[in-house]
């Protein structure tokens, strides 16, 4: 009995904590389990890094399959041990378990094993991208390295320079982009799938600082770095303009970016000869001598190792000599980036590096092996121990050594430099040739990270990518490049560290960090008599030891304390790499002033550029690009000309058809109009539209998209599924109402025509809605009035009345801008606007605003922010409250039928018009996916508008017809997911000023005229333009950084109730299979044939229908105050 309670007991137990969420409190099995996990990690780092660095030595299909599949097995093993790691609970278990399980469990892989391979996939196709890039003229190709390394670093000729420095970002940078916005995608759903906010979220965690602590140190650190930086900068450009010309380079502007010696301008010491400040004094620059000397890449590093052995640090060994590859491989393609790794059994330690024999080679040796010496140091700690301290450790080891070996006495002392100055002069020299290297990277490793950052935030979305990476190379390095870069250029990806997703900010931190270690090393090494610039710890037994103290610590201990114990400090300081450099700084100082060398950089001109090169589309000036221009200009004329004629006379779209479809009620009088202007439209765009979408795809493909379709959803941010899908879900939210307006409207149209034109089941004839596109309707409410005899808001009578001019609409409108604290519309626009349709010549009537911008970047945060600014207002101008207010309604009442009037008023506009927003561009992108092909594409529309809108075409169409082409925006490329998305956020806006303003009414009641509160709030959302991510802007008016409809859903609340009952007995929804017209047989000829009754007369407009005229006009001028706004 006791037995079986026991056993009971234990079961009991178990279950508890696999069930019910009890974790283990052991700290012995704790240990226990950590011992384990290291012996077997141990062997799967091992295997994962030989098959790295194999695939890194020789890039082939199978090496990268082995790289992935290794790299697999690695993360399935973290992965597993996470998940054993979660079910302890080590809160009261001693602080160095508590780290360990910490590091543990850090992850960023995603949770599908699928999502990890083709991630994992997508890093080693950019990887061989890079690896295998050339750039070829007529006669040759060349490699990066050494071909164009040489070029760069060494020819003085500045077309040759920019051959070099543009091919190599056409060969790789344009070809890794599609790669890297999949790359992004997948990184951020491992970060999200471990519940860090995005990939750069869980980058920054290996800092151990919160993000806001971590920035505010980065930012530190570089402004006391800026004065130095822009000093050097002066001085390296008056210096270019002496030799390249004052036409080429600009006294007070950013230095063209292929003349710094460096593939990526992050360092300038190949520049040396053009800047050394005392030429007649010794220049330190050993390359000579080194092959004077028959330097050999082994001897290199065997140098380089003796420094380490000088000051008591660890052999390297035999392994690394037997396994390192330190020269390129022939006829195999490789990754010639230096970079060492650990292989974590059997001090398993190599390197892999294409060694050239030059000064700059020895030392990103000592760099590496400094790598290696922290390897060797912590190798007997945990393997979640065996990191950096902050990952800018890593980095700053090999180059603190490096400090003292370019040193003019210790390049003596091993031979390489025969005599040392000890002038001032010599000095000067000396440290200029280090501060090209040291001082001119600090820009550069501080902005790389920056941008990756906001990419995986989604501040920077694809079309922004090569924007924003210049916006922040000018702002920090006062760099720009040499010829106009577009969207189709993606020049982030053209430095290796982009596609081989290697986070940068640790060598900023390191070029930091290296100069504090050195100066407590040379305090540990009593060489605190000489300038720190001039100090050698070469042969001190004393700071090895120092220095492998610190290293034997991994990251055991959190980065201050490993800090503390070489340095005695525990913050990052700029202060030794100022010390170090100030004998520089005061000569540049004094030589930019004395030589009129302007300080810092104009970024204006570079603004202008960069706006204009970014959005030039993708192929520009290629024939494809002309050929599209062409074919876009005759869609327009089409439509632009076209009409619907009978046997008498021809009518076009504005006034004529317009009006029919508004005013008349007559169901052939209708169908004359709405078949009339298809059969005037549709045939005759769709041969152009089939090459328009042909085109569109070939540039998008030349700029790494997918498709056209793919192309403008990036506007919305990086992950183009999650966008689709969170469209779907405000549709869903929209769904139930939009159905119950749909068969009240189905109801009363049936009540209108008969059973036998309009079904009690079906969809209804597209041309009964009073519009021609049936995407609002706004026209028919005269028929569809919920109580007739109660107050119907249109004032277009009352505006008539009052003489109401095109051009009084528009200052009325003005005014309410004003009333609210925002700017009025300047002279120039009642200058040069057309508010009225010219009488003399053909004109695209469909309303529209317009920026005439100067080059810099103006626009809304997303497209279609700029779309529900203005349809924000208006939902203020309509109420019923301003409109007596501006004096054109008398008097307004406010019991229950006169609002469920006004807001069925409201809903035929706003309600109707949801599903045609969303189907619009649904079927564009199938089409530019080829999910819809050519010979479908009538079919695929009117699919998508009866799943949708519940509508059907009122007569047969044919393939022969192309009914998408009679709308506007399919002819004239506009892409259209952008009103659906504002006719959702306008709510949203609408609530947020209608708080701010104090509103106390029902939302549907709200007016923010003359809010100056209300007014602020929108200013700072629409002077952001697109300067920060649409969710900041969100956030920003909201509060909310989400698109949501239960705004919108909240305003129609009471509408949706009463139709709920005015519904009852009545369908809901629609059969899309039973009641679409016949189709006649694909392929007869011609369109099909419109019905010939036509109107008896002309139509008039003074008061079309019920439609708001002065209203629609509203929105135009709106929207060209914000593009007033955002500048």
């Amino acid at each position: 009995m006791n037995t079986f309670a026991l056993v009971a007991a234990i079961v009991v137990c178990v279950l508890a904590q696999q069930c019910c969420g009890q974790k283990n409190t052991n700290e012995t099995q704790a240990i226990a389990f950590l011992k384990r996990f290291n012996a077997t990690h141990t062997l799967f780092r091992h295997n994962s890094s030989s098959a790295g660095y194999t695939y890194g030595a020789d890039i082939n299909p199978t090496t990268e399959k082995a790289s992935i599949d290794a790299s697999l097995a690695l993360a399935e093993f973290l992965g597993r041990s996470k998940k054993e790691a979660q079910t302890f609970d080590t809160s009261n278990m001693n602080a160095d378990v508590k780290r360990q399980f910490f590091f543990l469990t850090l992850s960023d892989t995603p949770n599908d094993p699928k999502k990890l391979e083709e991630l994992l996939s997508t890093i080693a196709r950019m990887e061989s991208t890079y690896s295998k890039g050339q750039v070829c003229n007529k006669t040759r190709c060349y490699s990066l390295n050494p071909d164009l390394y040489s070029i760069i670093g060494k020819s003085r000729n500045y077309d040759e320079l920019v051959f070099a420095w543009k091919g190599w970002r056409d060969s790789v940078g344009r070809n890794v982009k599609r790669d890297y916005m999949k790359y992004v995608e997948l990184s951020n759903l491992g970060a999200t799938d471990n519940n860090y906010a995005d990939e750069g979220a869980f980058w920054r965690v290996q800092y151990e600082l919160p993000d806001k602590e971590f920035f505010a140190e980065l930012e530190k650190l570089w402004t006391q770095m800026k004065p130095f930086y822009e000093q050097l900068h002066a001085y390296v450009r008056g210096k270019l303009r002496q030799k390249y010309g004052a036409d080429k380079i600009s006294e007070d502007g950013p230095i063209p970016a292929h003349l710094l010696g460096n593939m990526w301008a992050q360092s300038w010491e190949n520049l040396y000869d053009l800047l050394v400040p005392y030429p007649n004094q010794p220049i330190v620059d050993v390359t000579s001598e080194m092959i004077r000397q028959n330097f050999t890449a082994l001897k290199m590093f065997e140098v380089s190792e003796e420094f380490f052995l000088s000051i008591g640090m660890k052999q390297l060994p035999e392994i690394f000599w037997r396994n390192s590859i330190i020269e390129k491989k022939k006829n195999v393609s490789m990754t010639c980036h230096a970079s060492a790794w650990d292989l974590s059994i059997d001090y398993d330690v190599r390197v892999k590096m294409c060694t050239n024999i030059n000064q700059g080679d020895l030392i990103t040796i000592h760099h590496e092996l400094g790598h290696i010496q922290y390897y060797l140091q912590y190798w007997d700690q945990p393997t979640v121990y065996r990191r950096g301290a902050n990952p800018g450790f890593h980095e700053a080891v090999g180059d603190t050594l490096a400090l003292s070996v370019v040193t003019p006495k210790h390049l003596q002392n091993i031979g390489l430099l025969k005599q040392v100055s000890s002038s001032n002069e010599a000095d000067i020299n000396y440290l200029l040739s280090q501060a090209l290297d040291k001082i001119a990277f600090i820009p550069f490793g501080y902005l790389m990270d920056q941008w990756r950052w906001k990419v995986f935030s989604g501040e920077v979305i694809p079309t922004d990518y090569n924007y924003n990476w210049w916006k922040l190379r000018n702002k920090y390095q006062g760099i720009a490049p040499p010829e106009l870069r577009g969207e189709i250029d993606f020049d982030p990806g053209a430095k290796y560290h982009i596609p081989a997703s290697v986070p940068y900010i640790r060598y900023f931190v390191s070029y930091i960090l290296q100069f504090q270690f050195q100066r407590s090393l040379c305090q540990v090494a009593n060489k605190t008599h000489e300038p720190l610039y001039l100090c050698s710890i070469y042969q001190s037994q004393e700071a090895g030891q120092k220095l492998s103290e610190m290293l034997s610590l991994g990251r055991s201990k959190p980065w201050p304390e490993a800090l503390k114990a070489l340095t005695g400090g525990t913050g990052m300081d700029a202060t030794a790499i100022i010390d170090y450099f100030k004998p520089l700084n005061d000569w540049l100082v004094k030589y930019n002033a004395d030589n009129n060398f302007k300080v810092g950089w104009n970024g204006t001109e570079i603004d202008m550029q960069l706006s204009i090169a970014t959005y030039i589309p993708a192929s520009a000036g290629s024939s494809e690009s002309k050929e599209l221009v062409g074919v876009n200009n005759e869609m327009d004329r089409l439509y632009s000309t076209g009409k619907a004629c009978n046997a008498t006379k021809c009518f076009s779209l504005n006034p004529d058809l317009d009006g029919i479809l508004a005013k008349s009620r007559d169901y052939n009088e209708l169908l004359f109009a709405w078949h009339g202007w298809r059969n005037g439209t549709g045939p005759h765009i769709k041969p152009y539209y089939k090459k328009y979408v042909s085109l569109m795809n070939t540039l998008a493909k030349s700029a790494n998209y997918s498709d056209a379709g793919a192309r403008w959803r990036a506007r919305y941010g990086n992950n183009s599924k999650a966008f689709t899908d969170n469209l779907n879900k405000l549709w869903l939210q929209l769904k139930p109402f939009y159905q119950n307006l749909h068969a009240y409207v189905r109801k009363r149209l049936r009540a209108k025509y008969g059973a036998d034109k309009v079904s009690r089941t079906g969809p209804v004839p597209a041309h009964l809605f009073g519009n021609m596109w049936a995407q609002s309707w706004i026209n028919i409410y005269d028929m569809l009035v919920p109580y007739p005899n109660k107050q119907i808001l249109d004032v277009t009578d009352e505006m008539v009345k009052q003489g109401y001019t095109a051009k009084k609409i528009f200052e009325v409108a003005d005014e309410f801008f004003v009333s609210m604290g925002l700017e009025s519309v300047p002279k120039s626009f009642w200058k040069n606007s057309m508010i009225v349709k010219p009488t003399n010549r053909s004109a695209i009537c469909h309303a529209s605003a317009w920026d005439f911008y100067r080059g810099d970047v103006r626009t809304g945060a997303n497209p279609a922010f700029h779309e529900a600014v203005g349809d924000t207002i208006s939902l203020s101008v309509t109420t019923p409250d301003h409109l007596r207010k501006i004096g054109l309604l008398k008097a307004s009442e406010n019991d229950q039928e006169s609002e469920i009037n006004y807001l069925m008023l409201q809903a035929l506009d706003k309600i109707a018009f949801l599903p045609f927003g969303y189907l619009v561009d649904q079927w564009r992108w199938k089409v530019f996916d080829g999910t819809i092909k050519p010979e479908e594409y009538n079919k695929g529309w009117w699919e998508l508008r009866t799943k949708y809108q519940g509508i059907i075409p009122p007569v047969p169409r044919t393939e022969n017809d192309f009914d998408p082409g009679a709308k506007y925006h399919i002819p004239g490329s506009t892409p259209y997911i952008r009103y659906f998305i504002s006719y959702i956020i306008q709510f949203q806006f609408q609530k947020a000023l209608c708080e701010a303003a104090g509103n106390t009414k029902p939302l549907y009641l709200c007016s923010v005229y003359q809010s100056k509160t209300a007014g602020k709030k929108l200013a700072e959302m629409l002077k952001l333009g697109r300067s920060k991510s649409w969710e900041d802007a969100m956030e920003a008016v909201t509060g909310q950084r989400e698109m949501d409809a239960s705004a919108i859903v909240e305003y129609f609340k009471p509408l949706d109730n009463w139709l709920t009952e005015q519904n009852k007995g009545e369908v809901i929804g629609w059969d899309t299979e039973t009641e679409k017209p016949t189709q006649p047989p694909v392929g007869t000829s011609g369109p099909t044939q419109a019905p010939t009754q036509a109107p008896t007369a002309a139509p008039t407009t003074s008061s079309a229908g019920r439609a708001f005229t002065w209203s629609t006009l509203l929105i135009a001028l709106i929207t060209c105050l914000i593009a007033f706004d955002l500048r």
